[in-house]
């Protein structure tokens, strides 16, 4: 059959090519059971926050740029998270800072990303733990819940530093 001839099947072409981007994402990942330096350093680390932070190595992170859920009830491809109320949101982030706080290096620096309504919240914790230095906020247009319509949203990095 003629190359011109043959048909190309879309789906199964966008199919295949999602599965080589996973393996390669994957490749570059850590399983979360080996966490000694020289097997996490520069891969992503596919786990449960609370229970792999505390094994990790200490003052190993130069630079963390985090971003937690904005305390939205939302589906993150199976990974749900439930819309607390303000005062279990607070105690859930400062939970977190207090796992991440012995990774950091002496003259580490922290991004946090957060909405408005959380930036207040996770800008009243950060303040016992780190230095905040700057905050950074930007809007941008967004399709959102709405096909029709151009929503604006303002977005925010909470810069901090030991």
């Amino acid at each position: 059959m003629e190359l011109w001839q043959k048909r190309v099947n879309h789906q199964e072409t966008r199919q295949l090519t999602s599965r080589l981007k996973k393996a390669r994402f994957f490749a570059r990942c850590s399983d979360g059971k080996d966490l000694s330096l020289g097997k996490i350093m520069n891969k992503t680390i596919n786990g449960d926050t609370f229970e792999i932070m505390a094994e990790m190595p200490k003052k190993f992170v130069d630079l963390l740029i985090a971003d937690p859920p904005y305390n939205l009830s939302i589906d993150y491809n199976g990974g749900k998270f439930k819309k607390m109320k303000e005062n279990d949101y607070a105690e859930y982030t400062e939970k977190r800072l207090k796992l991440v706080m012995p990774l950091l290096k002496d003259e580490a620096s922290i991004y946090i990303c957060c909405d408005w309504k959380t930036s207040v919240i996770i800008g009243n914790i950060l303040p016992k733990y780190l230095n905040v230095r700057n905050r950074i906020t930007w809007q941008r247009e967004k399709r959102a819940w709405s096909k029709r319509k151009l929503e604006k949203f303002d977005g925010r990095y909470l810069v901090c530093h030991k």
